[in-house]
């Protein structure tokens, strides 16, 4: 998701030296923070719609000495974004409700279920933040979307809808498969 965010930036340089960069529903910060290391000029916004979420970004960002760089954003996808990102990143919940059960325990039992339960197919919040994402961004911009395994073709599907005139690609993690999606607009 990194290496495709930064790839992205570079893709937006020179028009845009500082991006506006948002990570939404950023759990535990990783990758506003590896964001914000690795592109010092850039603005991060931080997006959770959990508290508890965000306050252990905060945390992680103090003890990186990040804290500075990146504000914090309580609320509902894209809602609390005051202003257009440059491009969006985005790990939302992706796994079906039915595969739940099915999770290892160790993932079950320590993250909070609405951290990974996407509903139904798994792509209720997708969905939802592909519908948001054309009034919430510059163009040109980029969206980085982490993905289930099975779920490149809807989500591109998906994703044409939103952008019809955007270049749209499924990316492979190192096991072959499906892992992001990229929007270019």
């Amino acid at each position: 998701m990194v290496d495709e965010a930064l790839a992205q930036a570079r893709r937006l340089q020179p028009s845009c030296a500082k991006p506006h960069i948002v990570d939404v529903g950023t759990g535990c910060g990783a990758i506003a923070l590896a964001m914000a290391m690795h592109l010092p000029a850039a603005r991060i916004t931080a997006i959770d719609a959990s508290q508890a979420a965000l306050d252990l970004s905060r945390r992680n960002a103090e003890t990186l000495g990040l804290s500075e760089r990146i504000r914090s954003a309580l609320g509902d996808l894209l809602s609390p974004l005051a202003e257009p990102a440059d491009i969006l990143v985005a790990n939302l919940p992706y796994v079906p409700s039915s595969e739940w059960e099915r999770l290892a325990p160790e993932i079950r039992c320590c993250e909070p279920r609405a951290a990974l339960d996407g509903g139904p197919d798994g792509l209720r919040l997708i969905a939802r933040l592909l519908d948001q994402a054309p009034s919430h961004m510059r163009s040109p911009g980029a969206l980085v979307l982490e993905i289930g395994d099975d779920q490149g073709a809807a989500v591109a599907a998906l994703a044409r809808e939103a952008f019809p005139t955007a270049a749209i690609a499924v990316k492979k993690d190192l096991a072959s498969l499906d892992r992001a999606v990229v929007i270019e607009t």
